[in-house]
């Protein structure tokens, strides 16, 4: 299976690429995701901004999705990125990632490669800046405490860390630090308090999100 991380996408953006696709020759549906095929070989994006098919039709994906990026952000007024519960010891945050979820956690780790993208570990940052929590995560490298794991070839290792550690260790596919850090295989995260997402959040996020990130607090 290949799959290409997109921006996550407005409603308008998401009917673009659509049309565009059609246009240029593709059969295409569109519901919850977007279903196109061509010459018996078929592809789906979704909005949450995530492309695959068990052939390589990325370049094909490319030039629509690059057409649509002229498109003006709108406000959001639930993050994409994650959902928090509050419980009797602090809150819940599950995660939502593109490529480290569950159904593609195992491979990647047996691969020694990393689908997070750095919107992503940028939300990540915002939500524990101010966190002294010792968040539950896997690492590369051995900690105090932690429990081996082993993934194919590589070398894995459940840990605690300090929250500011797990951060600016989060491994993403274009950064890669002599120790890195992951989501755990679950992607959720527990804390005390998350912190509210910061207002210029969403211009950090730049082209990866075209959805305007309300500040929230938790």
């Amino acid at each position: 299976m290949y799959y290409l991380p997109l921006p996550k996408l407005t409603a308008e953006q998401f009917q673009f690429i659509g049309s565009d696709l059609r246009r240029r020759g593709f059969s295409v549906a569109v519901g919850e995701k977007l279903r196109a095929q061509i010459d018996g070989n078929r592809l789906s994006i979704t909005r949450e901004g995530l492309a695959w098919s068990r052939v390589d039709l990325m370049d094909a994906v490319v030039p629509s999705v690059a057409r649509a990026l002229d498109f003006p952000k709108t406000l959001s007024k639930e993050t994409p990125y994650f959902a928090a519960k509050k419980g009797r010891r602090g809150y819940e945050v599950q995660f939502f990632p593109r490529l480290e979820g569950l159904g593609r956690w195992s491979s990647l780790r047996r691969q020694g490669e990393c689908g997070l993208t750095p919107d992503e570990a940028l939300v990540l940052g915002s939500l524990l800046r101010d966190s002294s929590d010792q968040i539950e995560c896997i690492t590369d490298y051995p900690t105090e405490g932690c429990s081996p794991m082993q993934a194919g070839r590589h070398q894995y290792y459940s840990s605690r860390v300090p929250a500011m550690e797990f951060v600016s260790n989060l491994r993403t596919i274009s950064k890669r630090s002599p120790r890195n850090s992951y989501l755990p295989r679950n992607s959720i995260l527990r804390t005390k308090r998350p912190a509210a997402l910061d207002p210029s959040l969403s211009e950090a996020l730049g082209q990866w999100c075209y959805l305007k990130l309300a500040p929230q607090n938790l």
